[in-house]
């Protein structure tokens, strides 16, 4: 027997133990790529009143020694604090934002390097505060206490499953439409949903951009919360099909 019918008799041996057919696989079809379908984006939005506001005030000392700035720093820093929660804000909506002590430097004259003058102590507190109405009140009450620095106010919105969801919904039939555009002009029709995907959502908050005060007016310090805008982005994949006639 010539070794190339004896290498056949072999194979086949083996193909009959291992049950094996003797005929190719058909290729796997997972992979490939979909057919008679439109995907589009879509986007919504929604207006929304805030519930919330994060007021950040700060408390900036200066003194020729680090110890000296940061002991009046600390004492100031205290009777703010004490002065927001007459505002009715609790302990566990105060928090420390940022704390630094830094030099600064006066002229070098001729030195290799500037000489250290004295010491700047800074101190941000950031208040939640849960009612709009009082906001100003409360920047007022901070800065009659020793605040000497606004940073910033931001608001917010705590419960907002209801509007995302809205927006979502609006995002959806933003898709739809467009889809629906597409598809006539391509001259086949909508026929069903494929799959939605919606990418996690980023929150955006308007900001009132950062004030330095260095005193307290007479008047409260007006502040308007304004709307908010919810949006959502959806990816819809929809399945389409022949225009029907007639």
């Amino acid at each position: 027997m010539s070794p190339i019918a004896r290498t056949a008799r072999c194979a086949a041996a083996v193909l009959a133990l291992t049950g094996l057919p003797l005929q190719a696989r058909p290729q796997d079809r997972t992979n490939r790529p979909e057919r008679d379908v439109i995907t589009v984006t879509g986007t919504g939005e929604t207006q929304s009143s805030p519930d919330i506001a994060y007021v950040t005030v700060g408390v900036l000392t200066d003194a020729k020694r680090a110890q000296d700035a940061a002991q009046e720093n600390a004492a100031l820093t205290e009777k703010v604090m004490q002065a927001l929660r007459q505002q009715d804000i609790p302990d566990n909506d105060l928090q420390t934002s940022n704390y630094s002590v830094q030099p600064y430097y006066g002229e070098a004259k001729g030195r290799p390097s500037p000489p250290i003058v004295g010491y700047q102590v800074s101190n941000q507190v950031r208040a939640t505060v849960r009612r709009l109405n009082t906001v100003g009140r409360v920047i007022d009450a901070a800065l009659a206490a020793g605040a000497n620095n606004v940073l910033s106010v931001f608001f917010g919105l705590e419960k907002r499953s209801k509007a995302e969801q809205e927006a979502s919904a609006r995002a959806v039939e933003n898709a739809r439409a467009r889809a629906e555009a597409m598809a006539r002009a391509a001259r086949v029709r909508i026929a069903g949903v494929v799959r939605i995907e919606e990418p996690p959502a980023f929150r955006p908050v308007p900001m009132m951009a950062g004030a330095r005060f260095m005193a307290a007016e007479a008047a409260q310090t007006p502040i308007s919360p304004g709307e908010l805008t919810i949006s959502a982005t959806v990816t819809v994949t929809f399945s389409i099909a022949p225009a029907k006639r007639g």
